[in-house]
């Protein structure tokens, strides 16, 4: 199971830290982040569902995203000894309306991709995959999930309406997919394929700076107090808010991990200079330097990689 945060979502949650409100871009930025926010939850309220099934456990995995053959990525795979499922999970809100001759949702004036093509094209690389690595090709069942309490899903006359369902759905197909399905690999094995599958998640940086035209200049910098939102000072050898009066000794730490996210893991001595809002060209070395971070490069084509995000792939 792998309940971790995204990681697009985690540099969307930084550079909602350090984008000021009144900059151009963040109206459209906001939009977004509180649509992938609201996916995430949605997607956190359907384990509620899920493990109300029966009372067998189903291994899942979340945001699985692999490379090969070609990038793909799915919101749930639910791999059972007899069946597989995968969840695309929607957390749209309103009334939805379903046209199966253009493949389109629809809400009031929205357009949506047809999320069942969606999840098809994530079961034919799945299926390229698993053939690859010469996997038992199960029954796998894909379904779309409204998560939200406050949609309402118009069907008629859509062909597939069977598997586009709500959350309270889910644990009464899984149930009746458990009854149709008895084991046909074992526990063992299935747990060797759920590890195959975690040990080929690879994530991918996403180019936040560029994707809203942004540059770190235009970013506030320092380092934000965890406590109340302020910029902290330098005070002897730590780290002080002027506010709250909250002292850390390591707070730089969790600004450089920030910063890493936002320049996708490539962090240059003048750029921490600058987010940290140090001074002395010695004193930001010394920082660096007690971050563990890993050099890379020599003279001018020094730079820092955070050790946390090293095997994220760059764009």
């Amino acid at each position: 199971m792998n309940d971790k945060l995204p990681l697009f979502l985690k540099q969307y949650r930084v550079l909602n830290k350090y984008l000021p409100r009144q900059h151009a871009s963040f109206i459209s930025f906001d939009q977004a982040f509180r649509r992938y926010e609201a996916g995430y939850a949605g997607e956190d309220r359907l384990i509620y569902f899920v493990e109300q099934a029966a009372t067998f456990s189903f291994p899942y995995i979340r945001g699985l995203r692999m490379e090969a053959p070609s990038p793909f990525q799915m919101d749930w795979l639910i791999l059972t000894e007899g069946f597989r499922v995968i969840f695309e999970v929607k957390a749209h809100a309103g009334t939805i309306y379903f046209d199966p001759r253009s493949h389109q949702l629809t809400r009031e004036n929205e357009v949506f991709e047809d999320p069942l093509l969606q999840v098809d094209r994530q079961f034919a690389h799945l299926r390229r995959f698993f053939k690859q690595h010469q996997i038992n090709p199960l029954p796998t069942y894909r379904y779309v999930v409204f998560v939200s309490p406050n949609v309402i899903l118009k069907l008629q006359d859509f062909p597939e309406y069977t598997r586009i369902i709500t959350s309270q759905k889910v644990p009464f197909v899984l149930e009746e997919l458990l009854r149709q399905h008895p084991a046909q690999i074992s526990t063992a094995e299935n747990q060797r394929i759920i590890t195959l599958l975690q040990n080929a998640h690879k994530e991918r940086f996403l180019p936040i700076l560029r994707k809203y035209n942004l540059t770190i200049n235009q970013l506030m910098k320092g380092i934000m107090c965890d406590h109340c939102d302020q910029m902290m000072e330098r005070v002897r050898l730590s780290w002080q808010c002027p506010v709250c009066g909250k002292r850390q000794r390591e707070a730089h730490k969790q600004a450089l991990y920030d910063w890493a996210l936002l320049t996708e893991n490539r962090l240059t001595t003048s750029i921490v200079r600058d987010i940290l809002r140090v001074d002395s060209l010695d004193a930001t070395r010394k920082l660096i330097y007690r971050s563990d971070l890993i050099k890379r490069g020599s003279g001018k084509n020094t730079y820092y990689e955070h050790p946390d995000l090293v095997n994220i792939i760059r764009n």
